[in-house]
């Protein structure tokens, strides 16, 4: 696919997912890596212009909006918390991203963890908010499937990204398999 000019690459490995966008990265030759996820829906014609713009002095990595395909009213509260929540993390170098929407610049990109399952991308935010600037896109919002949502419930996956979170920061790695939904 044509994106920004140049070609884009789709990489697929095992089913961890820290070792297929490590493994992307290995193979890309962009000065910027994009990693979504293969639910993620871009809306917005200028998305990849946008996440490009962002990149100047010092910035490093960056995120945006995140929201489901079919919203309701608590898709909606629920998401906009969320989206809300990383801000502010990212406000108070706190380190946060949202799984489906991940940009890094090539030459600064230290890897994700491939022994977490659940919350490598804010461990990812953490390491890069050492390295320089992470900014949270505000004019731009992609699409995620809301599969996960429904079957799990938002009880259970708020439940596991805080576990993901405070197993981290006590030492350990949170790396239940997570379950495949299609």
């Amino acid at each position: 696919k044509k994106i920004v000019g140049k070609k884009a690459k789709f990489v697929v490995s095992s089913k961890n997912v820290s070792k297929q966008r490590n493994l992307g990265a290995k193979k890309a030759k962009g000065e910027i890596l994009v990693f979504v996820d293969a639910d993620m829906l871009f809306t917005d014609w200028n998305s990849f212009d946008k996440i490009v713009a962002v990149f100047s002095r010092n910035v490093v990595a960056a995120t945006c909006d995140v929201r489901v395909y079919e919203e309701g009213i608590f898709d909606f509260l629920f998401h906009s918390f969320a989206n809300l929540l990383i801000k502010v993390s990212l406000f108070f170098k706190l380190g946060a991203g949202r799984g489906g929407c991940q940009a890094v610049l090539a030459k600064k990109f230290v890897g994700y963890n491939t022994r977490l399952t659940i919350g490598e991308d804010v461990e990812l935010f953490e390491k890069m908010q050492k390295k320089g600037k992470v900014k949270f896109i505000n004019n731009l919002t992609i699409y995620e499937s809301e599969r996960r949502y429904r079957k799990q419930g938002y009880i259970k996956i708020i439940y596991s990204w805080f576990m993901s979170w405070f197993l981290r920061k006590v030492g350990f790695a949170y790396n239940k398999k997570r379950e495949l939904i299609r």
